[in-house]
């Protein structure tokens, strides 16, 4: 049996310093840089919605417009 996968949770030093390990590699943050990758991810994340969206209105318009 494959062992369950452990969510990744970063350690703060005293410094404040976030410290995140994968496998075998360790990444060093400060506050400002995860900001900045937060930031990121929620941009991203909008322009999915907005096209996910945008989408669905095109088809609605296409299947409305075909049926009139």
């Amino acid at each position: 049996m494959s062992s369950p996968i452990k969510p990744n949770k970063m350690k703060k030093t005293k410094t404040g310093l976030h410290i995140d390990v994968k496998d075998k590699r360790i990444k060093v943050y400060t506050e400002k840089e995860l900001q900045k990758i937060r930031e990121r991810e929620m941009m991203r994340d909008d322009v999915v919605i907005v096209f996910t969206l945008a989408g669905l209105l095109i088809c609605l318009g296409v299947i409305i417009g075909a049926s009139l």
